[in-house]
């Protein structure tokens, strides 16, 4: 029976509904509920990790923004963000939330998952939690679309990969070890290489590492 939830909790067709209401979806995205206030400040805490790489004049890019908490967290950083998700639900929540707290440069878009809305003058690239949820193969795509369509030349992406170190602990406990894709340092540098990223910071969390790259000038 255990089996059988952790199965349905991780099928596409679920994580589609948790985006129906501000409770679902902050359980799912965040780990388990917050009210709207402290959903904010914990945005400003965790994208506190990367406040040197951000300011007014940077146009920021969150690939699989969820419900927004990135975004708001670094919203008075930062002159632009746009947050992109193949979840609408997530992007209506979003989408209220900016309304309800009256932020103004940041822009929340559906998209289908191939057809990349067109976004120019991109200075750095975001994403957390998505590369540990779909194929190897399918994050090496985003990465390379991720650069060829958004960012600027010498601009930055921050990535994070969930570690081999994860699994059997407590983060993969609720959705069980086959829920998740797991990298190592040396294949995650060998990805990006490929696609002329040169690595320039690692930041280690407990279960997962960011990659902070620059896009090389060939």
């Amino acid at each position: 029976m255990a089996n059988l939830i952790k199965k349905l909790l991780r099928s596409n067709f679920v994580w589609q509904l948790s985006g129906l209401s501000y409770p679902t979806a902050v359980i799912a995205t965040h780990g388990k509920y917050i009210k709207k206030d402290d959903y904010i400040i914990y945005g400003k805490n965790e994208m506190s990790l990367f406040s040197e790489y951000f300011d007014k004049s940077k146009n920021v890019l969150e690939f699989g923004c969820g419900p927004g908490k990135n975004l708001f967290g670094i919203s008075d950083k930062i002159k632009n963000g746009y947050g992109v998700d193949i979840n609408g639900f997530y992007i209506k929540i979003a989408d209220k939330l900016k309304r309800r707290y009256g932020i103004s440069n940041l822009y929340f878009i559906k998209y289908d998952g191939n057809n990349f809305p067109r976004i120019d003058n991109i200075d750095i690239v975001f994403s957390k939690g998505v590369f540990e949820r779909i194929p190897k193969h399918l994050v090496e795509y985003y990465i390379g679309k991720l650069k060829e369509y958004y960012l600027k030349p010498n601009g930055i992406m921050i990535l994070y990969f969930l570690m081999d170190r994860a699994k059997g602990t407590s983060f993969t406990k609720r959705l069980g070890d086959e829920a998740y894709v797991y990298w190592n340092d040396s294949e995650i540098r060998n990805l990006l290489s490929r696609y002329s990223l040169k690595v320039e910071n690692t930041l280690s969390l407990e279960f997962a590492d960011f990659y902070i790259v620059e896009a090389q000038n060939l």
